[in-house]
């Protein structure tokens, strides 16, 4: 194929601009989106680092650590280096072990030094005297942990065992984290 020529123009031109490895769309002489070798790029910005490179939406398989669940709404959208996951477990066959409970198997590994947390909904969960139930990512997993936040903050791991019922106990969680 044949590189199209660089158009230049005045501050007042507006339009799609074809360069020989770049395209953008201009508005009054101001650069408002340009494609180029690093990505997406908006509003004249010039770093590789802030180009939009990547996005992907899809569905994933989360597996449990013990036993089986029922496990539904399991969708993900990555823009850039930043995922959104979200899934609903239900229908859990062990309510009685003392184990945490884990969920495996996320669709992208999060970075190294970064953290993962997630708003959680829960039904027929037993946590105590804990108030809040929250998830949180590990490197390779994510842990539920119910908690009384403040300055003196406690916490447990939420064990199959705080499961009330094996058909009505429910986690629900959305989670934002950061990936390589």
């Amino acid at each position: 194929t044949t590189a199209q020529p660089s158009i230049t123009g005045t501050d007042t031109d507006t339009g799609l601009v074809y360069g020989t490895d770049e395209v953008k769309i201009v508005t009054g002489g101001t650069e408002r989106v340009k494609i180029d070798t690093n990505g997406l790029k908006f509003n004249g910005d010039t770093a590789a680092a802030n180009a939009l490179d990547d996005y992907e939406e899809g569905t994933w398989t989360p597996s449990i650590n013990v036993g089986t669940a029922t496990i539904s709404s399991s969708h993900y959208i990555k823009i850039g280096s930043i995922v959104h996951l979200s899934s609903v477990f239900q229908n859990f066959s062990n309510t009685t072990s003392t184990t945490p409970i884990r969920i495996t198997d996320l669709p992208f590994p999060r970075k190294a030094s970064t953290q993962g947390v997630a708003a959680t909904f829960y039904r027929s969960i037993d946590i105590g005297t804990q108030t809040q139930l929250v998830a949180l990512m590990g490197t390779a997993q994510i842990t539920f942990y119910g908690m009384n936040p403040g300055n003196s903050a406690t916490y447990m791991e939420l064990d199959y065992q705080h499961l009330t019922s094996t058909t009505n106990s429910q986690l629900r969680f959305s989670m934002i984290y950061v990936t390589d």
